[in-house]
């Protein structure tokens, strides 16, 4: 997912840009930029809710 989220988020490139200078198809960067979102909030969730966790402990 790195090379693919750094290159949207960090490079500001279009899907089709990011297939096309990772050779993959563009539906394998739409495919790798959900899962490094859906990775993202999984991880950083808690972050952005501390209350939550302090409830549950």
């Amino acid at each position: 997912y790195r090379d693919t989220i750094a290159l949207q988020a960090f490079g500001e490139l279009s899907y089709d840009e990011i297939a096309k200078t990772l050779d993959i198809p563009l539906g394998t960067v739409m495919s790798r930029l959900n899962g490094a979102k859906k990775l993202l909030r999984e991880r950083l969730g808690s972050l952005a809710h501390p209350e939550e966790e302090a409830n549950t402990a």
